[in-house]
């Protein structure tokens, strides 16, 4: 029993030293890209979506077998958001304006992450979890008609094409399920999992970025820099959520496997 016991604390040692020093990378990692160049930064904060992306991979091997894997869709969404970005940035850089296929990108990020999320509101079973699920879509139903009234509306130019205003429909609904998955988060009852709220923290930071940046538009400021900042320190909780997940799977996953040890001991009691 003791044996055991060392090795649960071994393990959740190892698991405290790989956040931690996850945590300090990409703080350290996005911290330095706020003083470099904007090419240097496109590829600091690229390497901190890759890490969150592997981060949420990793975690997808480990969680139970199911039909859609939560997990994966949570990594691409993080390399679907964060494609979108640096493609942007690189057509930005040469002088040209981003096309709409940055926009899809975006589009199907916040459509992994509301799958990802529906699936792991569907393995709670309980009636008042899927109550509060019902709950938080029709606050996010109301949410994104809010923010299409008062930030997209005002912003629509008359020479708009047809794909351009398509696109602006299109991005509030991506808001509307990031408060669906932050609404069913809240409301949902019962005890959250580190990992969990960790998950709706780095949902909460990417809608208040993507808030803050219409809300900036709308207002004539220009917050675009410190709205992009927290879009990538969200992607970087995301993947800390992904490790602390890990963590949890490996952990369970161990509570049920008999030690060595206790194998050797059945055995030379069996000889006995």
């Amino acid at each position: 029993m003791a044996v055991v016991s060392d090795v649960g604390t071994t393990a959740r040692s190892r698991a405290r030293v790989e956040i931690t020093v996850y945590a300090v990378l990409v703080v350290g990692a996005l911290a330095v890209s706020t003083v470099v160049s904007d090419t240097a930064a496109g590829k600091i904060r690229g390497a901190v979506a890759l890490s969150a992306v592997i981060s949420a991979v990793v975690a997808a091997r480990r969680s139970p077998h199911v039909a859609i894997n939560p997990w994966m869709c949570i990594a691409a969404a993080i390399g679907f958001w964060s494609s979108g970005y640096l493609v942007g940035d690189i057509v930005r850089s040469s002088g040209a304006s981003p096309t709409h296929w940055t926009d899809a990108l975006a589009l199907s990020g916040y459509l992994s992450v509301g799958i990802g999320l529906t699936v792991i509101a569907r393995l709670r079973t309980d009636l008042p979890s899927r109550t509060a699920f019902l709950d938080a879509s029709v606050l996010a139903i109301a949410g994104a008609m809010l923010i299409w009234v008062v930030l997209v509306t005002p912003m629509a130019h008359p020479a708009d094409g047809s794909l351009d205003r398509f696109v602006a429909a299109a991005l509030p609904l991506g808001d509307g399920i990031l408060l669906a998955c932050l609404g069913w988060l809240v409301l949902a009852p019962g005890r959250r999992s580190p990992a969990l709220s960790m998950l709706g923290g780095a949902i909460a930071l990417l809608l208040v970025s993507d808030l803050g940046r219409a809300l900036g538009l709308r207002l004539g400021h220009d917050w675009q820099a410190a709205s992009e900042l927290s879009t990538w320190c969200a992607y970087g909780l995301m993947g800390a959520a992904a490790i602390v997940a890990t963590r949890h799977m490996r952990e369970s996953r161990d509570a049920f496997v008999t030690p060595v040890e206790h194998n050797r001991r059945l055995i030379l009691l069996g000889l006995a």
